[in-house]
């Protein structure tokens, strides 16, 4: 599935989908699930919002946020890539 504006709520159900059903339970636990949600939830009302759409834009949205704001996103897009 190709990255779009389109697509991203669609992209974004299923990254949190696969990392409640197959990620690492060391790595996704609850807490870090949370911000996943949170996250992605923020960055995509952003995106839907803007005229725009690129991943340089997603890692944009979380600029200012916490570290573990920014290891999500790019786990995200990661895992965008995979689908490319």
């Amino acid at each position: 599935m190709k990255l779009s504006k389109k697509n991203l709520p669609s992209l974004i159900e299923s990254y949190l989908q696969d990392i409640e059903d197959f990620g690492d339970e060391t790595i996704y636990t609850p807490e870090y699930t949370v911000v996943c949600e949170s996250t992605l939830k923020n960055t995509k009302k952003l995106i839907l919002e803007s005229k725009s759409f690129s991943l340089s834009l997603l890692r944009e949205s979380v600029k200012s946020g916490t570290n573990l704001q920014k290891e999500v996103m790019e786990d995200f897009i990661l895992y965008i890539k995979s689908f490319d």
